[in-house]
């Protein structure tokens, strides 16, 4: 079985003021199928910020990333063939699939409280631009 092991360039999975997210997988690249691996790459634009998030692999890590002034790139290897990664907020947040009255009980908050933070969920982008 022949494969390709030449550059491959990611779809990118969001874009945005802040910088862009790529994710290489088994689906658009079979040679990381065989290899049982996917990858992800963060590109950061100067004094961008990622906000907090995490990768499915064994080990579990939330980072966040703040780019210098010439930006940054971070690249992963994932032992997945599938790779997912998520945000801790914005508008794929795990926090949305929460109700709000688990979130009141779980983060001991109000009623009001509980539901403006789930309305925020949406209203967040995950790479920051610098500020002006």
């Amino acid at each position: 079985m022949e494969s390709e092991i030449g550059p491959m360039i990611a779809p990118k999975v969001f874009e945005g003021e802040g910088g862009s997210y790529y994710i290489w997988s088994s689906a658009e690249f079979p040679i990381l199928g065989q290899a049982k691996i996917g990858a992800g790459k963060l590109v950061l634009n100067p004094l961008g910020l990622a906000l907090p998030h995490y990768a499915d692999s064994s080990k579990i890590a939330i980072v966040v990333q703040v780019a210098g002034d010439e930006g940054m790139e971070w690249f992963s290897i994932i032992t997945s063939t599938q790779p997912f990664f998520s945000y801790l907020v914005g508008k794929t947040s795990l926090w949305k699939t929460l109700s709000p009255q688990v979130l009141q009980v779980s983060l001991n908050l109000t009623t009001e409280e509980a539901e403006v933070f789930s309305s925020k969920m949406n209203k967040n982008p995950i790479l920051i631009p610098p500020p002006m």
